[in-house]
């Protein structure tokens, strides 16, 4: 009977070795294992660069009850690495309204200086989408016109961009950006996006990256897209206004994170749209949501964020 217990242990102690060695082939070794296991998003992001302090999304977490056309929410860290939290048709292209504003602006970055003045031209104004805000032959520095472009959404400065370096050049080097940036499913026709017989179009995923291209390389930019108000003034003083921001989230109090900047976008055809960059609660990185063609775009972009907050776990 003693000399039978030895023969046992090892069989046991064989066994035990059995399964840890299983249990790696299954979690370590086999990634096929993982994308079932976790899901393809999750699985993906093993080695993605994201750093292991990444959230963790709680065992009760629930799915976001919003319903725009898309949507997607992005966690980007301090290298610009990045993961898809939640998303819906993030790939489909869809009008954008002046959320296009956000690749003009950066088109205006590439072409001009902050000081280089831009001539309101009468051919602008009166037009669809007119501001009243300039008058015909009035100049501004295009940094004070960049400013009116992302705070109030203006068409007038984003037609007057377009003019000073020409139609067709302006709205092609729109188009060099989106293809620089890896925009899959983008294509500018206008610097405004306002409705007409063709419109700009991209998807949610695509302006997610834009997003993480101002707010990680374009200071200037990210600085103006979380400004309430600025007063604007043409270049010799004479006359100023005060834009005021088209994103009632950056006036909220009761918003779950931090605003650092974002742009809206409404026409009839594209609906309501909202791109926003908030400080995630693990230090120095960004959530970015894009929210297209929703009914409610502050809305939708608020129960976002909050379910981000109460859904993960944050370090």
């Amino acid at each position: 009977m003693n000399r039978a217990v030895p023969g046992v242990l090892l069989i046991v102690l064989a066994a035990v070795g059995a399964v840890f060695f299983v249990l790696y082939l299954v979690f370590f070794a086999n990634d096929g294992f993982m994308r079932a296991f976790l899901g393809n998003d999750l699985a993906a992001n093993r080695g993605s660069g994201l750093s292991d302090s990444r959230p963790h999304p709680k065992n009760s977490a629930k799915n976001i009850s919003i319903n725009p056309r898309a949507f997607v929410l992005v966690l980007v860290d301090l290298e610009g690495n990045e993961e898809v939290l939640a998303q819906k048709d993030a790939d489909l292209p869809l009008p954008i309204a002046s959320v296009t504003k956000l690749v003009a602006a950066l088109a205006v970055e590439n072409i001009f200086s902050q000081s280089e003045i831009i001539s309101i031209p009468s051919d602008i104004l009166k037009g669809k989408g007119d501001s009243g805000r300039f008058r015909a032959g009035d100049e501004y520095h295009a940094g004070d016109l960049l400013r009116a472009l992302l705070i109030e959404s203006n068409n007038d400065a984003a037609e007057a961009f377009s003019h000073k370096k020409g139609d067709e050049e302006f709205v092609g080097e729109m188009n060099a950006i989106a293809a620089a940036l890896g925009l899959e499913n983008s294509k500018f026709v206008s610097p405004s996006g306002l409705d007409g017989a063709d419109v700009n179009r991209s998807s949610a995923r695509d302006i997610s990256r834009v997003m993480k291209e101002i707010f990680l390389r374009h200071a200037k930019i990210a600085s103006i897209l979380g400004l309430t108000e600025f007063d604007i003034c043409s270049a010799d003083g004479s006359s100023c206004y005060r834009a005021t921001t088209t994103n009632a989230l950056l006036l909220d109090p009761l918003f779950p994170m931090r605003i650092k900047g974002g742009k809206t976008g409404d026409t009839p055809r594209a609906g309501k749209n909202l791109a926003l960059a908030v400080e995630a609660p693990t230090k120095g990185w960004i959530l970015i949501s894009v929210v297209l063609g929703s009914d409610d775009h502050f809305a939708d972009t608020k129960k976002v964020f909050e379910w981000a907050k109460e859904s993960y776990m944050w370090p």
